[in-house]
């Protein structure tokens, strides 16, 4: 996913990744302009899971208005969401900015 579109998600290994998917030490990535441009400036964020701190993963709408359950281990402060399926924004609440729980 690119923080930058409301592009879907793309799992297209070559183009992006150079057809080698990233581990837990290392990327590479092959020579498409929007992430290898040589005279452009590039930024990655990588992250990591930290048990009681974060906590990365997916889970699929079910239309309520409670939505689905999703177990992180802890309480968090910060909730960043991006639809996989198609060109939608990214969602962030934190409990900066959202100080009530709107349900």
């Amino acid at each position: 996913m690119r923080l930058n579109t409301p592009d879907p998600f793309s799992t297209d290994l070559i183009t992006t990744w150079n057809n080698t998917e990233p581990t837990s030490t290392g990327f590479t990535v092959n020579t498409w302009t929007a992430i290898n441009e040589s005279t452009k400036k590039h930024i990655a964020y990588l992250w990591s899971e930290v048990p009681g701190f974060s906590k990365f993963g997916s889970y699929t709408g079910n239309g309520s208005s409670d939505g689905p359950f999703v177990y992180t281990g802890f309480r968090p402060r910060y909730v960043m969401i991006k639809r996989t399926d198609a060109a939608y924004g990214w969602m962030i609440i934190d409990t900066e900015r959202d100080k009530f729980n709107l349900s």
